[in-house]
């Protein structure tokens, strides 16, 4: 969820102030495009999280979704790549789906990390609900790239985060400062 709603930080300024926003010598920066690729890739994502990830019986085709989910939002950025920060959120996008794409179309997430009281319970190869995640062990492909980046209170952990969650945070918040910025002429 963290992706879509980072992404969200950058199309909502770009229909709301795109279309006015004065960019040096009194061009304007475009409405976004192609923002249908945005609202499929979150869809799909939220139709994975809040539907099919709460079935305890998923097929193992059907876990590819929340990567395939991505491709649209990637759609989207190339599209918008000339929107500073764009190209950053791309990064990071590429970064998550190279760590999904090398465990099985799930987000690889260790034990220590996983959100939630449960963690006991929890084996490698389990897939967490209402989420991308996959448990895996120190050992996974592209590991490091996954959700390892706890968040939370000590002794807990609230969320969990990966490399590429932190680029396109980072891409969505200079995408949306350099939007607002044009947009007040400072």
């Amino acid at each position: 969820m963290v992706l879509g709603l980072a992404v969200l930080v950058v199309a909502i300024p770009l229909v709301v102030f795109g279309g006015s926003a004065q960019h040096g010598q009194g061009g304007s920066l475009p409405l976004p495009r192609g923002a249908i690729w945005l609202a499929l890739g979150l869809a799909l994502h939220l139709i994975w999280i809040y539907g099919i990830s709460r079935s305890a019986n998923v097929p193992s085709l059907v876990t590819w979704l929340p990567l395939a989910a991505d491709v649209p939002i990637v759609i989207f950025a190339f599209a918008n790549r000339r929107v500073p920060g764009v190209p950053v959120v791309a990064v990071g996008l590429a970064l998550n789906m190279l760590a999904m794409a090398a465990n099985g179309g799930l987000m690889p997430i260790t034990l220590a990390h996983v959100p939630g009281p449960h963690t006991a319970s929890r084996f490698a190869g389990d897939r967490l609900r209402l989420s991308a995640d996959r448990v895996v062990g120190s050992d996974a492909p592209l590991g490091f790239l996954g959700d390892d980046i706890a968040i939370g209170w000590p002794g807990s952990v609230g969320m969990a985060l990966s490399v590429g969650d932190i680029v396109i945070v980072a891409g969505c918040i200079f995408a949306a400062v350099s939007l607002l910025r044009l947009e007040t002429g400072r």
